[in-house]
């Protein structure tokens, strides 16, 4: 299993780094998601940019923190296929990356 700093590091060559974090593009974003469910992390949030000052596209911002599961597992597989359903339904465009943010098992827990 890969830590959340691990998985960042692995996805540091698919993304662009900005004000120290990272940002996806589409099909980088879904594979992220992908290895997040993969090694028990869970995408909590993804928000959307455009252009290259990284300008914020208000209806491109998912908040799944608040999701209610009983297990950390179901917790962890609902955010992120919420997470994929998201992705999914934003248009392709070569200009828009995605921050994601992620939750681990131990801050769950807190």
């Amino acid at each position: 299993m890969l830590s959340e700093h691990e998985l960042l590091a692995r996805f540091h060559d698919y993304g662009q780094i900005h004000g120290g974090e990272l940002y996806l593009a589409g099909t980088a974003a879904h594979d992220f998601v992908a290895a997040c469910q993969e090694n028990e992390i869970a995408v909590v949030g993804i928000e959307g940019f455009t252009g290259d000052k990284r300008l914020p596209l208000l209806d491109c911002i998912a908040d799944y923190s608040a999701t209610s599961a009983d297990t950390w597992q179901d917790f962890c597989r609902l955010c992120n296929k919420y997470s994929h359903e998201f992705l999914a339904a934003q248009p392709l465009d070569q200009n828009m990356v995605f921050n994601l943010v992620t939750m681990s098992k131990d801050e769950w827990c807190v």
